[in-house]
């Protein structure tokens, strides 16, 4: 075994070529921080390559899960989800090894005839270019050439310059992208709603596709949207970059542990600091409630222009969404089916995120008690309906300046 120093600038091409050529060997282990990639070869070929990040050991099947959607293997992604966990249990049961679980489970799918061999070649191959676009990326860290490890079942093997060559184009055209758009675990947002909506004689798509998107974009990152859409990561990022650059879309820095391979793509970009075109972006608002007619009325009296508006009838589904938006006042309804605006108040004031949050209650009911009971559950004000523009304004002024 050869190791190296413990922090080196690296040369991620050379490293490939001499795993090859100088030292036979079958393995390549490359670490930066809490990621690490692992990369097999067998008879000069590469047959296999995966990164992990130390603080999120099952990140790899989230992986396989994204290209399965992605690339249109619906049954085989209804399956896994169905059965990850027996799948788990069984390899843990038999005393088998965890490693490359993603790698393991594919081979799975295609002994229950839930993969063809065709199709298990191109998941693969579409795992393997992906970790190798971000290895490329890397220009510091440690390494080790012959590591002892299990060799792996090879289900295919691959031209490592074909490869190489591949993901050398696609991070050519993310370049190309910077320093608007910087990796794939950025997280696009509507900034500013009549802008983004604006015809113009450039755009690519027509308004209902745009209005369709827009309602995408609430805390997705690219990647998530690419999965969700069925569509190439940077060409997701290619389309919305003329609107970034007009500002009618923000970007969010991406969320744990996304972070730590966005630093990868722009390691001299310090996170969390956010790009200079979102430095005029609008305030955002949040508003939930079961009513759309309340929602919308929120978002006519304070005007499209001036903030951008996210609009949730769902109190669960906000729950979830409001931690990736960060919106800088949230309006609850108190009145919701299924969780009612206090137990969402409460539910968010436990998150770190909206301990200092403006939380504004919004009801029908004009009365002491229910003041006092949003005041306990740590809402920062109340607004009572019917409400004028003035209410409104009012009530985001005291916050948001």
């Amino acid at each position: 075994m050869v190791s190296s120093e413990p922090i080196l600038k690296l040369n991620p091409i050379s490293l490939l070529k001499e795993t090859v050529s100088t030292y036979k060997g079958k393995y390549l282990q490359v670490s930066m921080g809490l990621v690490s990639w692992q990369i097999h070869f067998k008879d000069g070929k590469l047959t296999y390559a995966s990164y992990s990040i130390a603080s999120h050991p099952m990140y790899s099947l989230i992986r396989l899960k994204n290209h399965l959607n992605r690339m249109g293997y619906q049954s085989a992604a209804d399956e896994f989800e169905a059965s990850i966990k027996n799948f788990l249990i069984f390899k843990h049961n038999r005393g088998h090894s965890l490693q490359y679980p993603e790698y393991q489970a594919i081979l799975w799918l295609l002994n229950q005839h839930h993969l063809n061999p065709w199709q298990a070649k191109k998941l693969i191959e579409g795992l393997v270019q992906e970790v190798l676009e971000l290895f490329l990326s890397v220009t510091t860290g440690k390494y080790q050439f012959n590591l002892q490890t299990t060799e792996l079942q090879t289900f295919c093997k691959f031209d490592l310059q074909s490869i190489i060559e591949h993901c050398h184009n696609r991070l050519q055209v993310w370049q190309s992208l910077e320093p608007i758009i910087r990796s794939p675990y950025q997280r696009p947002y509507i900034s500013n709603q009549a802008i983004f909506e604006r015809y113009s004689a450039q755009d690519i798509i027509t308004p209902r596709v745009k209005q369709k998107l827009g309602s995408l974009l609430q805390g997705y990152s690219i990647s998530n949207l690419a999965t969700i859409l069925k569509q190439d990561e940077l060409e997701i990022a290619k389309f919305l970059r003329p609107y970034v650059v007009n500002r009618s879309i923000g970007l969010r820095e991406p969320e744990s542990p996304f972070d730590q391979l966005h630093q990868i793509y722009s390691p001299a970009v310090k996170s969390p600091a956010l790009p200079e075109v979102q430095k005029d972006s609008c305030p955002i608002i949040a508003c939930v409630d079961d009513s759309p007619n309340t929602l919308n009325e929120i978002e006519r009296l304070l005007g499209q222009d001036k903030f951008s508006f996210f609009k949730f009838v769902e109190p669960i589904k906000a729950a979830i969404l409001l931690r990736r938006i960060k919106p800088n006042i949230i309006f609850l309804d108190i009145n919701m089916p299924t969780m009612n605006g206090y137990e969402l108040c409460r539910l968010l004031r436990k998150h770190p995120s909206f301990k200092q949050t403006p939380i504004v209650m919004v009801t029908g009911t004009n009365g002491g008690q229910h003041k006092e009971k949003a005041k306990n559950v740590g809402a920062s004000d109340y607004l009572t309906k019917p409400f004028t523009k003035s209410d409104l304004e009012t009530i985001v002024s005291k916050y948001l300046t």
